[in-house]
Parts: C-alpha cells; structure tokens; sequence
C-alpha cells in the first residue's frame, strides 16, 4: 500500500502486486516519499492451486529498504536497536546503535539530550521525524570503518553558510583516500575515494537523501533517486575512522541540521 495507507485486504487467487527486484543497484530505490517518516504496510497472502487462502501474514508500518544488507545501519526511529517508546526529546541513548547488531555503534560526542538543538528529536509523525539533530557547534558521532562501497544518508539542513563547510560525514585514511559530503552555499557536495568533487542545489528544512554508490568501476552520486554526476573510480581500500555530522583536521566544520537514517554497505 501506499505510504500511510492501511494494508490491503487479501484477496485470493489474485497477484495484486510484484515486488522488482532491485538488487544490480538496491540503495538508490530507497527515495520515493521525499520524508524518512513514511512506513509502507503490506499483507501476504498465500493460496493454494484451487485459490484457496490458506495463511496470511499482515504487516503494517514497515520501513521500505532495499535488499541489500548494511555493514552499519544508523537510524533515528530506533535508537536502542528497538521501536523506540517513551519521551525522545529527554532521552539520553548513547551511542547510537548499529541496528545490524555488528557491535560497531557510533559514538554520540558532546550531544546535549536536554536542548532544543541538539540530540534525539521527532515524534515519529511526516512532519517530525526521529532524527539526530546536530547543533553546528560541536556535536559528531563517531565510528570506524571497514572499505565502503555506498554510502546512503537521510539529512536535513537547518543552515547553509555562503562559507563555512557543513559536513554530513567525512572518512580519511591520512593519504590519497578521503571520502565525504558536506553543505555549502546552498549545494551539497559529494566526494568518493580519490574522486573528483561534485555539487547539486538544496535548500534549508528539507529531507533529502544522498547516495553514493561505486560499483568497483564507476561512482555514482544520487539525490533523491536521481543520479546528477558519476566517475571512473574503484572502490575503497581503507579502513578509517569515520565522522559522521563533522570532519577530520583543526576546522571543525560542523553540521547545523539533523539526520534520520545513516547507512554503509
């Protein structure tokens, strides 16, 4: 069903739908409502030869993704692994957890869970969405990395500056390999590896999602479905730390907006 929508009725000895797979390129297909709050729900129904319904199994509010599997798996609707409950804008979860259970959760560094600008924020709903926010003062998670093939990030910028970096995230090895995102005057920019770097316009308060993917051939840099640049270059080799709302260095270019969803793969 349609994001929102109740979960259709069964309907037996009928295909209402096929589920394409998408799994040649899966993480770009994850953009399709322009919001990280939408839930699809689904029934599945199973019948036998004579179309007799024999079982189904109805799930509702369940997060679209793709097939593929995450090496890290950083989301804002489930801080402590679980569906969260409870008052999020006092909670104090540190760190932020890898819903795929690798142990390699993200550091939560200088958050203050009690202002209105900084830490766990939403209600859930499309119009506030759990989320990180980060203050652009000094707040950043951190987290190391094995080689990276995609990157995919739900963000939301609360300021851009004419001339200071915003970073979403940057991971350095100290030498030729450096791979990050950041905003600036009204434009995100993107880099892979040794990548050349590659920018496309936004605007403050609202959600996008950036992806970038490298086949082992070419990078390819999306946002919101759409790819709007590419490159000859092969995958990662490094293993690094990895910051993820700051960069690596003495500038300190922090991100002044939020985060619903930040996955590696």
């Amino acid at each position: 069903a349609a994001p929102g929508d109740a979960a259709p009725a069964c309907n037996a000895g009928t295909a209402v739908t096929t589920i394409t797979d998408f799994s040649t390129d899966p993480i770009i297909y994850q953009y399709d409502t322009g919001n990280p709050a939408y839930y699809y729900s689904y029934t599945i129904c199973i019948t036998d030869a004579a179309s007799n319904e024999t079982s189904s199994d109805q799930a509702t509010n369940v997060q679209a993704k793709s097939s593929a599997t995450s090496i890290y798996h950083f989301d804002a609707a489930y801080m402590d692994g679980s569906a969260n409950s409870g008052d999020i804008a006092t909670a104090t979860v540190d760190p932020w957890d890898d819903l795929n259970n690798t142990g390699s959760d993200g550091d939560l560094v200088n958050f203050n869970f009690n202002t209105a600008d900084s830490g766990w924020q939403g209600d859930g709903s499309t119009g506030s969405p759990y989320r990180l926010r980060f203050d652009g003062t000094n707040d950043y998670v951190d987290r190391s990395s094995a080689p990276t093939k995609t990157y995919s990030i739900w963000f939301n910028a609360d300021t851009i500056s004419n001339t200071t970096y915003q970073m979403l995230f940057e991971k350095y090895d100290g030498g030729s390999q450096d791979s990050y995102a950041y905003v600036r005057s009204s434009a995100l920019s993107v880099k892979y590896k040794t990548s050349g770097v590659y920018s496309v316009g936004i605007t403050t308060g609202e959600w996008y999602h950036v992806v970038i993917s490298c086949d082992g051939t070419n990078v390819r840099f999306y946002l919101n479905g759409v790819q709007f640049a590419s490159e000859a270059e092969t995958e990662e080799t490094m293993t690094a730390t990895m910051r993820i709302g700051s960069n690596f260095g003495a500038n300190n270019y922090y991100l002044d907006g939020s985060m619903a969803r930040f996955q590696i793969y």
